[in-house]
């Protein structure tokens, strides 16, 4: 993985030093040293838990190392098991809210209402020939474009703007992140229908895995931090 990283490095490194904890510097060493090398950071990433989190790292920061169709199959399957364990999960909760309707009658029709508003759009699309949804791989190509090649904020361009007074300030716009979220007109496209449409039915899967692919990403850049320190 070195000679992989041996190019990202910088790229790498700028990118930790904004996502992970702000008293690390990532540009130097102890005692001012020397700067993390790409050996440095292959071995870090060698001993942070595998899993969706180490993954999703090196793919926005390290594609080279996603140019084997297996590496990228691999990711896609983790993502889709992802999607599949929650799908399932919200059709139990309206399984057990029907079954409660069942028992105690109309006082239990809130529980039923509640998770029929959490329930995602059927895995299947035809049954015959099984034909799967086609939106759920719209959101998973969907998500790791939006966090490999990830909106510039239009105020500030991804910088942050200097005060009248010389001094740094944090942009209103992305409160310093350099990028803002992708809207649900654009995202709206990726599935070639209208917005309202979007909304309606696959806003909510679509931001669940955005969600959850940051969590796990934050995740392991804790874990990767902690073995850079």
């Amino acid at each position: 993985m070195s000679t992989v990283l041996k190019d990202s490095t910088e790229i790498l490194t700028a990118r930790l030093a904004k996502l992970g904890p702000k008293t690390i510097r990532f540009d130097i060493g102890a005692g001012g040293g020397p700067g993390l090398t790409s050996q440095d950071i292959a071995a870090a990433l060698g001993m942070t838990p595998a899993g969706l989190g180490r993954d999703m790292l090196e793919f926005v920061w390290v594609p080279d190392s996603f140019k084997s169709k297996g590496r990228r199959e691999a990711l896609m399957s983790r993502l889709t098991e992802s999607q599949l364990l929650e799908h399932n999960e919200r059709e139990r909760v309206v399984a057990r809210a029907l079954f409660q309707v069942a028992i105690r009658g109309e006082s239990a029709r809130h529980l039923y209402n509640d998770a029929l508003a959490q329930r995602w759009p059927s895995l299947v699309a035809k049954a015959e020939p099984l034909e799967f949804a086609r939106g759920y791989e719209v959101i998973r190509l969907g998500v790791l474009e939006e966090l490999r090649y990830p909106k510039q904020c239009p105020k500030c361009h991804g910088l942050e703007p200097d005060s009248s007074k010389g001094a740094v300030k944090t942009c209103p716009r992305c409160l310093g992140q350099g990028v803002v979220e992708f809207g649900n007109t654009r995202r709206a496209q990726r599935f070639d229908i209208q917005r309202s449409a979007y909304i309606k039915t696959w806003k909510q899967p679509y931001e669940w895995l955005l969600a959850r692919v940051r969590e796990e990403m934050q995740e392991a850049v804790a874990a990767l931090c902690r073995r850079l320190i």
